[in-house]
């Protein structure tokens, strides 16, 4: 807010599909657009000074990561930030008063991170330390690509990509699906990715319509689309990599927690022949039971749900969580009892298989059904 309270500095999506940085007037709620992206939305806003009624500097959300400063120091440190790397993800800011002194954690090309103090007085940049894995392991990361993919009905899927180093050709793959579904997978340093990569692993991190952070239209294209066009793209992805040589058709798994459980669940049970195996964890297996139950921490973001999943309150809308789309009985339904007793606590343990095969097996661990 202002000193004089006439505006205020804000990100906002109203009016428009992005969320930009605009100067909203507290007289009469008019807004001016000051900054934003074509096709994602705004982050962070970094105030240095909370009184100023000024916004230093703007972080994007999910593709360009690269800041954008409007101050003296909101352009000095997006200068010295810039100056690490073509590629540069901002994993942590912090500052001291009105931001003198500003430390980062940065990663460059996304291949572990960096810690430094910048002195914007002097415009100086002193490196701390790296992070212990990246002065052990540098040799061993990969680069994480930007990716684009078209969906059977022509929507644009933005996605990650990482290939293991010394492959030549289709890998195994491991399809990643990130939770919510409001959610997203972001340009940035991933622990887990590089190592299923340095296993010899591919990894594709999907983000499927109804992801957050890409626009209004982006997400709004998945709401009742769970079971369905939102697996249609994790489908078209796969689909994708096997045609670019990326993933050997033979040894693909898809992986993910929470919604992304469920769709790797779904994965399984509605496309088995181009899933071979899956990483579920902490999934709702249950939308219909999960949508009129939630634990009291989604109080806040029952709202959202509905708009994925239906109105909780509606026994119609509950009873369009049919069969097709309720993973854990289509699992019942697919697979015989006498299969599940005998493998249910199998599927339940967390076990790495070990293979003499140039091909490592994945681990998997899922819920009991």
């Amino acid at each position: 807010v202002s000193p004089s309270a006439e505006f205020a500095l804000a990100i906002s999506a109203r009016g428009r599909n992005t969320a930009a940085l605009v100067r909203l007037d507290l007289t009469d709620g008019s807004e001016q657009v000051l900054h934003e992206q074509a096709d994602e939305d705004l982050a962070e806003i970094i105030n240095f000074d909370l009184y100023d009624g000024k916004i230093d500097m703007v972080i994007p959300q999910v593709g360009d990561v690269t800041p954008v400063g409007f101050t003296k120091a909101g352009k000095k440190l997006a200068t010295l930030i810039a100056k690490q790397g073509q590629h540069v993800s901002i994993d942590r800011l912090r500052w001291a008063g009105n931001g003198d002194f500003v430390t980062a954690t940065l990663s460059v090309d996304a291949q572990s991170y960096s810690y430094h103090i910048f002195d914007l007085n002097l415009g100086t940049d002193t490196k701390i330390s790296d992070f212990y894995f990246k002065t052990k392991h540098t040799d061993a990361l990969v680069p994480t690509e930007t990716v684009q993919i078209t969906a059977r009905d022509g929507m644009k899927l933005n996605a990650l990509l990482l290939r293991p180093k010394g492959v030549d050709g289709a890998a195994p793959m491991v399809l990643e699906v990130h939770g919510g579904p409001a959610g997203q997978v972001k340009w940035e340093y991933h622990h887990f990715r590089q190592f299923l990569v340095n296993r010899g692993y591919a990894v594709l991190a999907v983000n499927f319509r109804g992801s957050s952070g890409l626009g209004k239209i982006y997400q709004a294209a998945g709401y009742g689309e769970y079971g369905r066009k939102m697996q249609d793209d994790l489908v078209d992805a796969t689909l994708w990599a096997i045609d670019q040589g990326i993933a050997d058709p033979k040894a693909i798994a898809i992986n993910g927690r929470s919604y992304g459980g469920y769709a790797s669940a779904m994965g399984l049970v509605r496309d088995p022949d181009l899933f071979k195996a899956g990483i579920i964890e902490h999934a709702m297996l249950d939308v219909a039971y999960q949508s009129q139950y939630p634990p009291h921490s989604w109080g806040l973001y029952l709202r959202q749900w509905e708009r994925y999943f239906g109105d909780i309150n509606s026994p119609g809308d509950m009873k369009k969580c049919t069969k097709d789309r309720r993973s854990i009985w289509s699992l019942r339904c697919r697979l015989p009892p006498s299969w599940l007793r005998e493998n249910a606590t199998r599927l339940s343990a967390l076990s790495r298989q070990k293979d003499s095969s140039q091909k490592p097996k994945i681990w998997v661990k899922t819920s009991t059904v």
